[in-house]
């Protein structure tokens, strides 16, 4: 299970960079920003659980 918050965590960390580096070209902007803030709450989640489990 270690193994796989890490990947999910890269991965939701990937995606929080490359939604942040772009959001620029997307018309919508405050719907996008809003979707990173959910991701950046998933990867505090994902870190969370890391610490408690070890």
């Amino acid at each position: 299970m270690h193994e796989e918050v890490l990947r999910l965590l890269a991965q939701y960390k990937e995606t929080e960079t490359l939604m942040t580096q772009y959001i620029y070209l997307l018309n919508e902007k405050d719907y996008a920003q809003g979707k990173i803030d959910l991701i950046k709450t998933v990867i505090n989640d994902l870190e969370n659980l890391l610490k408690v489990s070890n």
